[in-house]
């Protein structure tokens, strides 16, 4: 599988870079090893070729030289986020999936280039009353969503030492 370079995991710790994280403005303290990494579908659109973390800039420069314009893109178009579990759980991605992102990427400095993906969800299987009992199951239940919510754009160029 492919995967992104992403410095920083050589610091003690980092800070979450989710914008709308209720943790705070400064955000919360993530020690080495821990947090939780988000790629949204823009990040991982944006960086198929472009893993290693210069050539994001190198590309958006060669837009704007064929465009013969600037171009103007939020951060979270370069970078995957890593963030607190209150942030992680705003955004309702798979929490397991993201904590072994984030352990994965603390000890190599690498972040596989994929959507972060949702939790499963087992569809609800109502209980049957007698007049249900010939009606041939399950009534939709809950179903998973089929795209991220778009909250806030944070990049781990935000880490404060």
């Amino acid at each position: 599988m492919r995967c992104l370079h992403v410095s920083g995991n050589d610091r003690d710790h980092v800070y979450c870079s989710e914008d709308a994280c209720p943790c705070g403005l400064a955000g919360a303290v993530l020690p080495r090893g821990k947090g939780y990494v988000n790629l949204s579908e823009q990040v991982v659109e944006f960086r198929r070729d472009c893993l290693i973390e210069e050539e994001p800039r190198l590309k958006m420069q060669r837009l704007q030289d064929e465009m013969g314009a600037s171009i103007f893109a939020l951060p979270g178009v370069f970078a995957p986020i890593l963030m607190c579990e209150q942030g992680a759980r705003k955004r309702g991605i798979d929490l397991e999936v993201a904590a072994e992102d984030a352990a994965h990427w603390w000890q190599t400095g690498l972040v596989t280039l994929r959507i972060t993906p949702l939790p499963a969800r087992h569809p609800r299987t109502p209980k049957r009353t007698g007049a249900q009992a010939g009606s041939g199951g399950n009534s939709g239940g809950d179903r998973p969503r089929s795209a991220q919510a778009g909250l806030g754009f944070a990049t781990w160029s935000r880490w404060r030492e």
